[in-house]
């Protein structure tokens, strides 16, 4: 009786040992799903910013053509901001090192509020935040 007991706990574990391999090996398999949003023109990114409760004023929005920094950036501020990208699932890291331009909308609530949208040159949203001129470290998600 106790011969059977224990080849049935070791059966169990062996069961639980598969299982949780055949798990942990799909769970790493798995791509992350990124938002598809694209904007190709100004009216396209004000609807977007509407879309996610932004009004942007009938200032025209500042364009700034710029190459992505490489993954390998010590910079802490980018890692906060890439990470902001991936909670809002924007595929900003999956760009790195590449060209982008960065659009920079005022915002209607307030004059020191602004926006900005990261996008490819074929207008992939890559980025997006909104933040506070007057405290420009502190971003926040636009997508939420």
């Amino acid at each position: 009786m106790k011969k059977s007991g224990s080849i049935f706990i070791l059966v169990l574990g062996c069961a639980g040992f598969i299982l949780g391999l055949w798990g942990l090996i799909s769970y790493t398999g798995k791509q992350e799903e990124y938002t598809q949003i694209l904007l190709t023109s100004d009216e396209s990114r004000r609807q977007c910013l509407a879309e996610f409760g932004q009004t942007a004023t009938d200032v025209p929005p500042v364009a700034q053509e710029i190459r992505l920094p490489e993954d390998d950036t010590s910079s802490q501020a980018y890692d906060t901001y890439c990470q902001l990208q991936k909670e809002q699932s924007l595929p900003l890291h999956e760009y790195a090192g590449q060209n982008a331009v960065i659009w920079t909308y005022t915002l209607e609530n307030c004059k020191t509020h602004r926006a900005e949208l990261i996008c490819s040159p074929e207008g992939l949203l890559l980025g997006a935040m909104c933040y506070d001129c007057t405290k420009p470290y502190y971003m926040y998600p636009l997508i939420t």
